[in-house]
């Protein structure tokens, strides 16, 4: 399911043509790698489910710091200090050398 969702929000992605319609989207596939991430940190992965869960959301958030626009629309999307708390948490275990979202400014 949670593989299904973030590639639609994907698939949501590539359909953008304006702006404002892209940070939706991104704020969209943000919101569904929380999600994501919250359910790993829980440990509701284990095994070789979360091994691949780990990978994926790190390929995912990987293009997203690779694409400038993406990347700009997420640090624009961080609104509070606990905004994309769960993705903070599994990038500062899982992937400490993307800064996406380690330093929010709000």
């Amino acid at each position: 399911m949670i593989f299904a969702n973030v590639t639609t929000r994907i698939d949501e992605l590539a359909t953008q043509e304006d702006e404002r319609g892209l940070y939706e989207a991104t704020v969209a596939l943000l919101n569904e790698i929380e999600l994501s991430c919250a359910f790993y940190l829980d440990g509701q992965f284990g095994g070789y489910s979360g091994k691949l869960a780990r990978a994926f959301l790190e390929d995912i958030l990987g293009s997203v710091e690779r694409n400038e626009r993406l990347l700009s629309c997420a640090q624009n999307a961080v609104h509070k200090p606990d905004t994309f708390e769960c993705i903070r948490k599994f990038c500062s275990k899982h992937k400490k050398s993307w800064k996406g979202l380690q330093n929010p400014s709000a």
